[in-house]
């Protein structure tokens, strides 16, 4: 060929020696010396499962690949011819070539496995780059979401490493499906069918899909049955002990791995009982099973299963959330079971894998809610039966201060009525509401007081001042205050000033004199407030005309107020009756 000489002449030279190896004989059987001749022999394809019928599918097509007339037609690159090698190497005995049956030669398998063994070690070490630049022995990238898409044009080595390389980058329907079309190839011979449905079943169970992952375990033990286990190789034995042990509803146990323990794929077991622990809801055993895969040191021909590595990280840190969830108690509180609900909530939000872990916290979730409803519904009940018996005690105590209130009649009393009321608190809402409309009056009424000393002292006021006690007078008042009392003067004797206490004013009068004050400030506002606190206090001190000529006036401008005279009225009959 006119193409120049480069490694892909190295690795044609490797496919003839590993012929040779595999099928007793070079590949060409030329008895001439001549150049021309030995030129026209090598011109004709040549393949391997014509001198060694019995080698496996994959062995076939790779030496036929290393050995392909057109430099083109081989591997690209030391790291392409290093992939499928380590495949082959993975899908048998001790990652040795994979043989169709038994009836492979011994002499040529022993030599062919040497060879292989040298062929993969001797690249591993090679430094140099190939013409693609890649340095021969460095892993290629995980396939990006969809590239596993043709398989046109790839060995069955190339298709099974790039699904198992979207397996472990976390594109888990990407491997599926190509572990799928692997797995239902009627050309995929042992034990590379099984490998394809333990990964099929392995990516399914990451998606949390457990029955569809249980078949493809289950389809594992089956093969074993259709071949004699004494030809079985054990890679096809591993697999079906491990796919009986998958599909078997019971957990495994830490102690139960000794059967496992003398297999060099026994780290693939650690995985898959890790994994199907976890999907059982037993966190805790599958974490057991998880760290030991971990930190387990994998044997020189087996380090292919440590590329499984990062499938571990969202389990172990699902593991970590799973554990600061709280406590499952005996007893518990309302607002314990509260705080307990909120942290399961964000517990949820934290969470990386699918299938058990989200189930385990919804149904903690599910349970926390109606533990909650009922303890509510128990403290409901409680309340209610305590909110009885608090509605009988506080009438009790209300009745009572209403006939104290009673004795606390007049301008005189309010002051002390207003402390008394002060100094007492009710706690059922009823009662509290009861309580309101009794002692609104007197609180209405201190303030009518507080209004009409503050227009005295700002306005003054002449008129006629009636005492309590008997007698009035014509009096310019000159000043006020509530605790200083009303200091005036008689109009007619021009003497001095005298004090009078607001108690001693009769009410008439002090009624008298709001009225005047409320006609000299022109905002509605402060007339309509005027109007209200003297309704209030004249109907408090009997001067019931007044009182009502008061509401009569309001009724145009507040009938929330009105309502709540009428109200108030209702529940006083007694002072309406004495005012009437």
């Amino acid at each position: 060929h006119k193409e120049p000489e480069d490694f892909r002449s190295d690795i044609y030279s490797l496919g003839a020696t590993l012929f040779h190896a595999a099928a007793g004989r070079p590949p060409y059987d030329a008895k001439s010396s001549s150049l021309e001749e030995l030129k026209a022999i090598k011109d004709k394809p040549v393949s391997v499962a014509e001198a060694a019928p019995e080698l496996s599918k994959g062995a076939i097509q790779l030496i036929d690949r290393m050995m392909s007339r057109e430099p083109s037609d081989r591997h690209d690159s030391y790291d392409a011819l290093l992939e499928d090698l380590r495949f082959l190497q993975e899908q048998g005995t001790h990652g040795l070539p994979t043989v169709r049956n038994a009836r492979f030669k011994v002499g040529a398998g022993v030599a062919a496995t040497l060879l292989l063994l040298g062929v993969v070690v001797g690249l591993s070490m090679l430094g140099g780059k190939s013409d693609e630049g890649k340095t021969a022995g460095q892993s290629v990238p995980v396939a990006e979401e969809g590239a596993i898409k043709a398989t046109e044009g790839k060995t069955l080595a190339q298709r099974f490493v790039d699904a198992r390389r979207a397996l472990v980058g976390g594109k888990t329907k990407v491997a599926a499906e190509a572990f799928r079309a692997i797995a239902t190839d009627t050309e995929t011979m042992q034990p590379t069918l099984n490998w394809s449905r333990f990964n099929l079943g392995l990516s399914q169970m990451l998606e949390g899909k457990m029955e569809a992952s249980n078949r493809w375990f289950a389809l594992l033990a089956e093969e074993v049955e259709a071949n004699s286990e004494a030809e079985a190789e054990e890679a096809i034995l591993f697999l079906a002990a491990l796919g009986r042990r998958m599909n078997d509803p019971l957990p495994v146990l830490m102690e139960e791995k000794s059967e496992f323990e003398s297999s060099v794929f026994r780290r693939i077991a650690w995985l898959a009982f890790g994994l199907k622990n976890w999907q059982q809801g037993e966190f805790d055993e599958s974490g057991r099973f998880l760290e030991v895969f971990a930190k387990e040191k994998p044997d020189l021909t087996e380090r292919w299963i440590s590329e499984y590595r990062p499938l571990l990280r969202p389990y172990t840190e699902d593991l970590k959330t799973l554990k600061k969830g709280p406590p499952v108690a005996q007893t518990i509180v309302l607002e314990e079971a509260r705080g307990w609900l909120k942290q399961i909530e964000s517990m949820q939000g934290q969470l990386k894998t699918p299938g058990a872990a989200p189930a385990y916290l919804a149904n903690r979730k599910e349970r926390l809610e109606a533990l909650v409803v009922y303890l509510e519904d128990e403290a409901d009940s409680k309340e209610k039966a305590r909110f009885v018996a608090l509605l009988e005690e506080e009438r009790k105590e209300l009745s009572e201060l209403r006939e104290s209130l009673g004795k606390l009649r007049g301008v005189a009393k309010i002051q002390e009525a207003i402390e008394l009321i002060d100094s007492v608190e009710f706690e059922h809402p009823k009662v509290r509401e009861e309580f309101g409309r009794i002692t609104f009056v007197w609180r209405e009424s201190d303030k009518f007081l507080d209004q009409i000393i503050k227009d005295l002292d700002e306005h003054g006021y002449e008129g006629s001042l009636l005492r309590t006690s008997g007698g009035d007078a014509d009096v310019v008042v000159v000043g006020a205050s509530r605790e200083g009392g009303v200091s005036f003067a008689f109009r007619d004797l021009g003497a001095g000033e005298s004090v009078i206490r607001i108690d001693e004013i009769a009410p008439r009068t002090l009624v008298e004199m709001a009225e005047a004050m409320s006609m000299k400030d022109p905002e509605m506002e402060e007339y309509l407030k005027r109007r209200k606190y003297l309704a209030l206090f004249a109907y408090h001190v009997g001067e019931v005309e007044a009182a009502l000529d008061a509401v009569e006036e309001l009724k145009s401008y507040d009938k929330e107020f009105v309502q709540g005279w009428r109200d108030l009225v209702q529940a006083n009959p007694a002072e309406s009756s004495n005012s009437g």
